[in-house]
């Protein structure tokens, strides 16, 4: 079987931090309706802190998909309420709320049905938090002098020692998207952990990926094992279920593409001969390419339908999942809605551990130490770069374990 690339810089790593919309409910009022049959409606918002009270003060603007920088900006009252009127509802809008001490949130977009009022309402979590750790290259060498800052906290950031360490205080806890500027043009982009001192924050530049971008695609150039081969997905899932029932393991399914960086760091991973050793003491890993868009011949035919089946309505790539031999899904890379992929960083490595260690029980600390200490360096080899929602990972037509 030839082996696929799994992915040429995964226009995925870097999605917007975009906070969940709470509570929208659609508020069946008369439409407004302008002589030229133009119907204009209300947009009402609730803002909240996520430690419970409604906040007063708070900046709320109010823009159309289409023309972000085109919008409506006003400011909550005592009881954290908000009203935009005269809005025109044939368009799609969201809202961004700030304020001093609360990290910023973004609504998704909404729009009115026949012209009828909405309202929702948005919570913006307490920034009381900190986070620290150290910035390293994509060798994993430690970063002076690179600022930090949390894209949706306002005036809060630092500058990285001679080590590399950084400390940020009022942030949020949890889950905290960082940009990471090394000097004018140059900028990065991962997660920390608020509440934690130990995230490891990974600044690849657009020169890194570039420079990566290029070698790989000299090597798909060059070396057609780094494909796959077209053979049929459905084939190739029942040859793993049977493997894996045969040998009394789960089975790691990998959905990726070409062109996707995040799908060649999942497939790099696999690949390493330690964690090889690990991975396929637990399971039969089984990996599809899928939504190839300039090389079609390489796709596995009905890969997309079996994405589909496990996907859970996501649309983007790499997806992991793991199944039981009758295929099952025990635990996938989907978290809250989201596909938490491969790329960037130690938030989605974490994830990534956890499902191993809850679907293979039997696994030694030992061997959990080496799939950590490849996670840590495989980051090493590619740069994600911001705003893609495209799908794509990579395969081997091959599966093994």
């Amino acid at each position: 079987m030839k082996k696929s690339i799994r992915g040429l810089f995964a226009l995925s790593g870097y999605v917007s931090c975009v906070l969940l919309l709470c509570g929208a409910q659609v508020l069946m009022a008369r439409p407004q309706q302008s002589t030229d049959g133009v119907q204009f409606c209300t947009v009402r918002a609730h803002i909240v802190g996520s430690d419970g009270p409604p906040l007063a003060n708070v900046t709320v603007y109010l823009y159309r998909k289409d023309h972000p920088g085109d919008g409506h900006t006003s400011i909550t009252d005592k009881n954290g309420d908000v009203s935009f009127r005269s809005i025109n509802s044939r368009y799609e809008y969201a809202v961004d709320a700030q304020i001093g001490g609360y990290a910023k949130a973004v609504s998704g977009y909404m729009k009115s049905i026949s012209g009828a009022d909405f309202a929702f309402t948005l919570t913006l979590p307490k920034a009381d938090s900190f986070a620290s750790g150290t910035v390293v290259d994509r060798f994993g060498r430690p970063m002076c002098g690179v600022d930090v800052r949390p894209q949706f906290v306002s005036n809060v950031h630092t500058t990285t020692d001679s080590n590399g360490h950084f400390r940020l205080v009022g942030v949020p806890q949890g889950d905290v998207y960082i940009v990471l500027t090394v000097s004018a043009g140059k900028i990065g982009h991962d997660w920390a952990f608020g509440g934690r001192n130990d995230s490891i924050l990974h600044c690849r530049t657009l020169e890194d990926w570039k420079a990566s971008l290029a070698a790989h695609n000299a090597a798909i150039a060059t070396d057609p094992n780094l494909h796959g081969d077209g053979e049929d997905a459905n084939v190739l899932f029942d040859n793993a279920e049977k493997s894996a029932a045969a040998k009394g393991k789960d089975v790691l399914l990998v959905f990726g593409s070409s062109w996707c960086g995040a799908c060649y760091q999942i497939s790099h991973f696999l690949e390493d001969p330690n964690v090889r050793s690990v991975i396929s003491a637990h399971y039969v890993v089984q990996e599809f390419d899928v939504f190839e868009t300039t090389h079609a011949e390489w796709e596995n035919p009905h890969g997309i339908d079996l994405y589909k089946r496990f996907s859970h309505g996501i649309n983007t790539i790499p997806l992991w999942v793991i199944v039981d031999p009758s295929g099952q899904d025990l635990g996938d890379s989907v978290k809250d809605g989201k596909n938490t992929g491969f790329g960037g960083g130690t938030r989605m490595h974490e994830y990534f551990l956890s499902k191993i260690t809850s679907t293979a029980p039997s696994i030694t600390d030992s061997e959990l130490k080496v799939l950590q200490e490849a996670l840590y360096h495989v980051s090493d080899d590619e740069l994600t770069v911001p705003d893609s929602q495209t799908p794509g990972t990579t395969s081997a037509s091959g599966a093994h374990g």
